[in-house]
């Protein structure tokens, strides 16, 4: 038998043009539309790799590399899903005065909080004795001063 003893492994059937035949797995090639669309419904990598028939770790391996077309792909998708959920969520918030949808937009777009900015200035003198503590409270409020026998 000439060439490689693999048998179902081998990626031709016919020899490299050095007479030896090339070895290795075939390229698996993904049809990037496919890609794109589910990057637009946020599948998981999981479920790409049951739809697009290959492991897991080829789709992880595809996606890791940010210049791979896969990559590209999947994260135009994504880009097109959050460009429709913005574009939803400001036509909720602005033409069917919908509250709940104005307050997340303007949360996670606009960048309000709800958190308020406190901002206290004290002398940086600590009071550890709690019977000075209790007495400059009662000089703060006004309080009359207690004597004790």
């Amino acid at each position: 038998m000439a060439g490689a003893t693999t048998g179902k492994r081998l990626t031709s059937p016919t020899p490299a043009s050095n007479g030896k035949h090339p070895g290795g797995r075939p390229k698996i090639v993904f049809d990037l539309d496919l890609v794109e669309r589910l990057g637009g419904l946020n599948a998981t990598l999981g479920e790409m790799s049951t739809l697009l028939g290959c492991s897991h770790d080829v789709i992880q391996r595809q996606y890791k590399n940010p210049e791979s077309e896969f990559s590209v792909a999947y994260e135009k998708g994504k880009a097109k899903l959050k460009t429709s959920l913005k574009r939803k969520l400001v036509q909720q918030a602005l033409e069917k005065d919908n509250v709940v949808s104005l307050i997340f937009a303007l949360k996670n777009v606009c960048g309000f909080t709800d958190r308020a900015d406190v901002n206290v200035e004290h002398s940086g003198h600590l009071i550890t004795d709690e019977k000075t503590l209790v007495g400059t409270w009662r000089e703060m409020l006004g309080a009359p001063k207690v004597e004790n026998n």
